[in-house]
């Protein structure tokens, strides 16, 4: 009974308020679009310029990417096949911990492809982070210990 009764609400619902054409495709596309259609399409040109711009901007960053990718797998190769660098200020990062200053020496001439003469017979220990030449890692070595080592290439 309670069923019959919702029914006949709904029904009388739509009785009063319906409208011919109220779910017509035409007027919803009219009430959607804008009435000024140079208005709209300003807008599509806009989108689709944007559209190009992020395209291209894609395309550009894929191939610096790309080309930067490829350019490190070649500098890989180069180092795995690395000869001796002769040029005097060739740099690189070199890290010792509590490691006696012999090794510290043998270390940097095998880095640094350089003879280092004056190496004290000491058993001094060092801890240290560098980045630079040899000549100035040397210098910084003779500095903190009081050494006076020297480097030949």
């Amino acid at each position: 009974m309670q069923e019959k009764s919702r029914y006949n609400e709904s029904v009388s619902f739509v009785a009063k308020n319906y409208e011919e054409g109220f779910f017509s495709e035409k007027k919803a596309w009219r009430k959607l679009m804008p009435s000024n259609h140079v208005f709209s399409l300003r807008h599509i040109a806009a989108a689709s310029v944007a559209v190009a711009v992020v395209t291209a901007s894609a395309f550009i960053y894929n191939a610096v990417v790309s080309e930067r990718e490829t350019s490190e797998c070649v500098i890989e190769d180069r180092q795995e096949t690395q000869q001796p660098i002769p040029d005097r200020y060739f740099s690189t990062r070199i890290e010792f911990k509590d490691t006696p200053i012999k090794e510290v020496v043998e270390k940097i001439k095998e880095v640094y492809h350089v003879d280092i003469i004056n190496v004290p017979d000491s058993e001094l220990c060092l801890t240290l982070n560098y980045e630079g030449t040899a000549e100035e890692l040397i210098a910084l070595i003779n500095e903190l210990t009081g050494a006076e080592m020297e480097v030949l290439r």
